[in-house]
Order: structure tokens, then sequence, then C-alpha cells
């Protein structure tokens, strides 16, 4: 059953890899040959983007000890989360591999145990290496030395997987697919007899296909590379007849391809024969080196009813029309012959803390402050600077459904100098209602009902411009957008633990008494812990509405020109536009007795079961787009199954 679908979005850019020194000289080999640390770190070949199988290959000044390796001491990270890997371990040198498949060698103490992964890394993608040094976590040597100092070190992914240096095409593993469930009549679904083709129970049609590798999801298309078509009227005449429905789902292990299949179901009308299918995979589905099928693979099976049970029928609305539509609650696109969500709406707004003042009087805000931008040797704060600050929904300004996709500061005297600020991390989160005050222990502070609070915007290396007239300069450009709900605080937490090149002034107020809006320290710490303050900085929220609807009325669901007595619905299908990278449908269903009405949006779950029994059935649709690319998902139609349990048995 779907209830939701979603593309991993893909960049195209080949991105150079950076290595960053880590605290203490990262990369480094220390100060003596005593030490223990990473001499050489192989990625991309250091001189571009990893591909996204690729491993990570590091070089440490003596053998390593495999005992002392722990997920505490290495791992791999991308907005903020570990991603799962297993290791291989070589006297001085440990191998990391983004690929892990069942079985396989994993080297870590404990072993992490991680996902199956078939693919790797996501592609265009940032990932961070930390790499502990000089703690009992540490990776040590065999003769008990532990890393001098920690390693840290950014790299980019591209779109792209690592090319076989002999190609090999993918085949099938297996000489027949693997239906489910078991046909009711086994058969040779490549017999050239079309009554020997397997005769499958209509009320599911799933279909596996077993590979000999990892196929490339992006050559998996239900449109062109994996067809599905009804050649009943056509059996003699290959890959004639109407186009069915199909969704393609790939095994973690990226090497197996399920087609679920939603057909109109049973057998012919006022006939006792079956429909036929012709299922082809062609030469345009690849491997993850790009090498295709040597041939099409064609293969058929049929489908009939099932013994002692009513037929289905399969209802589909091809957005054709808008006749179903429910125009009082759509904000999507809805016509000549797709559903599509609506553009994004992106606006910007600006905060100025700034009380008003007699006689126009600047604000006190000239004593010194922790800044978040500083620099390394600044006696202020020589060791960086975390800070959590509260901004009220007043401040943002945000309509309930927008998310926010960057944040601006406003520098002092406008003026803005080159610096870079290394290791640093950027989260927004909604506050917790009370305590109305901020709570010391940073993570204390997020209300933990609200999903993904905190979310991680960004992780990385922030630079700043020279810019002698600057009314805004952004804050790192970030990674992933914030959905932020607008009847709670928002908190920006920043952290960056090694300073940077230059300290950097932002236009700020501090003169407020109650609530007060910020707490600090240095970085890398996990709490306030220089008291409640008043300051706020002058801030920009750019903000993007990216998400749509799309309700229908109730569909009156018929037999024969008949209303089901006692409807149960089955499965249902959305067919997508599989191109629209980085967006994200969800569909849910309500249902009443009486057709052609509108039903609450809140009404709607994902479970097209809630309305068995009910003789009419409605969707809806919440299309969310990429906010970042501006593109939006696109559905070509939505079809979906029912059957009457009180109709006598065929």
């Amino acid at each position: 059953m779907i209830t939701s679908i979603k593309h991993a979005a893909i960049g195209l850019a080949m991105l150079s890899l950076v290595l960053v020194a880590g605290c203490g000289g990262g990369g480094g080999g220390g100060g003596g040959s005593s030490q223990f640390a990473v001499v050489e770190f192989v990625a991309g070949g250091t001189d571009g983007a990893v591909f996204r199988n690729e491993p990570l290959v590091f070089k440490f000044s003596s053998p390593v000890d495999p005992e002392s390796v722990s997920i505490n001491g290495l791992r791999i990270l991308s907005f903020g989360e570990i991603i799962p890997g297993r290791i291989e371990i070589d006297k001085n040198v440990i191998t990391w591999f983004p690929v892990v498949l069942p079985g396989e060698q994993n080297d870590y103490t404990p072993n992490n145990f991680p996902p199956i992964n078939g693919l790797g890394f996501r592609g265009g993608t940032r990932y961070q290496v930390q790499m502990l040094g000089g703690s009992p976590f540490s990776i040590q040597s065999i003769q008990g030395r532990p890393l001098s100092s920690t390693f840290t070190a950014s790299f980019t992914t591209s779109a792209q997987f690592l090319p076989e240096e002999v190609p090999q095409p993918p085949g099938l593993l297996t000489s027949t697919p693997t239906f489910d469930p078991q046909p009711i009549q086994d058969g040779d679904p490549f017999s050239s007899n079309p009554a020997d083709w397997p005769l499958l129970d209509p009320s599911r049609v799933r279909v596996r296909l077993d590979f000999t590798e990892p196929i490339h999801p992006q050559s998996l298309n239900p449109f062109s590379t994996i067809t599905l078509t009804n050649i009943s009227e056509n059996v003699s005449v290959p890959g004639v007849g109407e186009p069915a429905l199909v969704r393609l789902d790939q095994s973690p292990e990226a090497d197996a391809v399920e087609a679920v299949c939603l057909t109109s179901l049973g057998d012919r009308p006022l006939s006792t024969e079956p429909f036929y299918f012709e299922l082809r995979i062609t030469r345009a589905v690849t491997d993850l080196a790009g090498n295709g099928l040597p041939q099409d693979i064609v293969l058929h099976f049929r489908t009939a009813d099932k013994f002692a049970e009513p037929n289905y029928l399969v209802q589909t609305e091809t957005f054709d029309t808008d006749d179903f539509l429910s125009p009082t609650q759509s904000s999507a696109k809805w016509g000549r012959g797709v559903l599509e969500g609506a553009d994004l709406a992106a606006r910007s707004t600006v905060y100025i803390p700034m009380l008003p003042r007699i006689g126009g009087a600047p604000p006190p805000n000239t004593f010194n402050l922790s800044h978040p931008l500083v620099e390394k040797n600044n006696p202020a704060t020589p060791n960086g600077a975390s800070f959590l600050m509260r901004f009220e929904p007043t401040n943002v300004q945000s309509i309930e459904g927008e998310s926010i996709v960057n944040m601006s500061w406003s520098p002092k005297s406008r003026f803005s100098f080159f610096s870079r600020y290394e290791n640093v991390r950027m989260t927004l989160g909604h506050k917790v209602d009370m305590p109305a005050e901020l709570e010391f222990l940073y993570a204390a502070n997020y209300d933990l009902s609200v999903p993904n609070n905190p979310t991680s915007v960004f992780e990385g290396s922030y630079t700043t411009p020279v810019d002698l007239d600057a009314t805004w300069i952004p804050w790192p450009e970030f990674q992933t957008d914030f959905e932020y709900t607008s009847n709670h605080d928002l908190l920006m937490f920043w952290d960056m633990p090694e300073g940077g090149d230059t300290y950097q002034l932002f236009k700020n107020d501090s003169s407020r008494s109650f609530l007060r809006n910020r707490i600090f320290s240095n970085g890398g710490d996990n709490r306030g812990r220089n008291g409640r303050e008043n300051t706020q900085y002058e801030t920009m929220f750019d903000l993007v509405s990216k998400s749509s609807l799309a309700l229908s009325l109730t569909y009156p669901v018929l037999f024969e020109g008949k209303n089901l007595s006692d409807p149960e619905y089955g499965a249902f299908l959305a067919l997508e536009d599989p191109s629209r990278a980085g967006t994200e449908i969800l569909v849910e269903w309500a249902g009443n007795d009486n057709p052609g009405i509108p039903l609450p949006s809140d009404d709607f779950v994902p479970a097209i079961g809630a309305a068995n029994g009910l003789k009419s059935i409605a969707f809806k649709v919440s299309l969310t787009a990429d906010p970042f690319t501006g593109i939006v998902p696109r559905i070509f139609s939505l079809s979906f199954a029912a059957r009457d349990r009180s109709a006598p048995p065929e």
C-alpha cells in the first residue's frame, strides 16, 4: 500500500573534495614519531567528488588496534546524522565502505549493526568525517597510543557510481521471476503459448525480478524501462495493448526490483477468459556503472477470478476533468491529465529588535558580547562560541505551512570582513512552551512532540565576504529546509568550536528585560554557562510555502452501473512523474455514503481500509515541492481497487 513516495534529490555537479585540519592539527603527523596520527585520507582521488559507492581510505602513522575502532571514534555524518558503514582494517589502513550488504565483514568493535544499504552515499550531498583524538574512545595504535589529535574532513558526493574496470552487463539471477502471492496455476512466463503462462490472483499482483548485481535507481521508469501492458485483445501481437499501472520498488540491496501492479482485475467482462499481460524490461535498465541489459527481457502472466471470491474493480482518476475536484479545499493544479503541486511562494521577512528610543537615541548595545563569529585567538572568546537564541512567532512573521530556507544577519556599522569559520553547525528548532525562560542545557529547550525537532540545517565551513556597505550577510546556505510551526517560539543554535579569522560584530539589541532571549558558552559545549541575557540579532528570514493540497469529492463506487452495497477497498496506486527529484506526495482517504460531496480535511487518513463499508470514497493528496529548486510533484493518475464483500461468489 502506498502512503508516501519520496525522491532523493540528486545533485549533478562534480564538486571538489575538501580536507579540513581538525583541532590540534587534523591530518598532520603531529610533533614527533611517538604520536599516532592520520597521515593520508583518500576519497575521490582527492581531486573530485566521491562516487556514491566509493570507499574512504585512511592511512595511519602506525598499525591500528582493531579492538579500538568504534562508532564513537570514527563516524561519517550528514546533516547531523551518523551514516551506516562497514570497515576493514589492514595494518595501518582503515577502509570505510558506504555500501553495506548482509554478511559482509565489519571490523567495528562492537559491530555497529548497520542497516542494509546497497547503493551507498546519497548523491550530490555534503558529508563530514569525524575521528576523535585524545580520548578514551579514540582509535589506538597496536602500542596503545590514542589518536593524538582530532581529525576532521569533508567531502561531496557526485550523482554517479564507480565505473567498472571491465564492463559487465547485468542479467536476471534466476530463470523465472517470483510472484507474490504464488500463482493459482504455475506456468512458464517465457513460453510462447499463452495457455502456459502463470495464472495469478488478481486481488494483488507483485512480480519480483532478481538481478545479478545492483541496478541503478535512475534507470527504473514505469513509463519506459519496466512497463506492463494488457495485451488481452492482441495476445498474438507482442507489445500491443493498453498500458497498465505499475509501481517499481527496489530491494534494500538494490539487486532486486518489485513491480506492484494495479490492473483491471479478474477476468474479461462477459467472458470466462483471463486477462493477459506482458511485462517488459528494456535494455535501458542499467547497473550502477551504466551498463545496460544485453537485450530486452519480456515475460507474461494471466489474471483470473480468485475461486469463490467476488471480483475486484479498479476506479481511476486521470485528472482530465475537474468533475470531482473539491474547489474550496484544493490549492494544487488539477487538470489536463495531471495533478501538480502549486508553484512555490517565496518571501522574506525582517526582524529588527530595536525598541523605540526617545529622540532617536541608539540602543545601549555597545558593550562587548560573545558573538558567534569570532577569531581563534580573540581574548573574549578563545574557544569559539556556541549560543541558543529565541525568536517569537511575531519576530519571524511566518504564515502556517511555510518553511525557513535561509537566514541572514546584519553587520554592525555595515562592515563585513572576509573570514572562514571551520566545522560550524547551525540548528533550528521549536521551543517547548514551559518553562518560558530558556533552560541552560541546550537540548532541554526543544519540544520533543514536534517532528524533526531540532533540525540540523547546516554543517561544514562558512565563509563571509568582504563588504564595507553590507545590509545583510547570509548565514550558511541551508542544506535542508526547516518546517516551522508558527505557534512555537523559534530556536536558533550555533556552534563553532574552533573560531575563525575575524571577529564580526552584529547589529543587536540587548535592552529587553523579559523574556530573555540568549544563552551562550564556548564552542562545543552542551549548555549555556554565562547566564540568560537579552541580546537578539537583527535577522532576515527567507520563507517558502512548498506544500499544496488536492482534495476530491466523494466518488460513487460502482460495478456494472450499480453501487456496491458493502465495499472493501483493497489497494491504491498513485502513478507519479519519476523525474521530479526532491519532491514528496502523501495520499490519504476518507469515505461516507453520499457521493459528490466534500469531506473535512481532518477526516482523511493514510489507510484506505478506513473507508471499508462506505459506499463513496474521497482522497486527499499532499504535494510537497523541493524548496530549493522549486520542482513540484506531478501525478498522472490515482487508482483504487474495491470489491463487494456481500456479493455472492462467482
